[in-house]
């Protein structure tokens, strides 16, 4: 099954908004609870996270196509999930990206109901339960950056 994210990632993007979506990405991908590993989705390897670029995917057969960031050109891409456990990191990793203004187009393959994100909002509470409750209303537009 091909289930497709279609994203567009800022031409230029703040220093404190990169490191904030680093940052950010990091602590999703570690309370979600999903192997993330590499571009090629090899078990035992970890996302790639640097100051010019993000890729990861999932383990080994929860892999599909790798969700990738790139800081430097910008740009419009894609991520086919397949929606395999890793989709729910991918689909939170770029609502917080627009709420940071690194991405700032999102859409995706599914139902009209966008019940498809409900396991991405679900995380994006554990990561924003990180936080102390006076900083947590800097989240609040989050959740309403669900594709149309």
């Amino acid at each position: 099954m091909g289930y497709t994210h279609y994203f567009t990632v800022a031409s230029k993007v703040s220093k404190a908004n990169r490191v904030a979506f680093i940052n950010a990405v990091e602590d999703i991908i570690r309370v979600s609870g999903i192997p993330i590993c590499n571009e090629c989705g090899d078990v035992g390897t970890k996302p790639t996270i640097t100051a010019d670029r993000i890729m990861f995917n999932g383990e080994g057969d929860d892999s599909h196509e790798t969700f990738s960031v790139p800081f430097k050109d910008g740009g419009w891409d894609f991520c086919k999930t397949a929606r395999k456990p890793y989709d729910k990191v991918v689909v939170a990793c770029l609502l917080i990206g627009m709420q940071l203004g690194v991405i700032t187009k999102f859409t995706s393959d599914g139902s009209d109901s966008h019940t498809d994100f409900d396991e991405a909002k679900e995380l994006l509470k554990k990561y924003f339960d990180m936080f102390p409750a006076d900083m947590q209303h800097k989240f609040e537009g989050v959740l309403n950056n669900v594709p149309k």
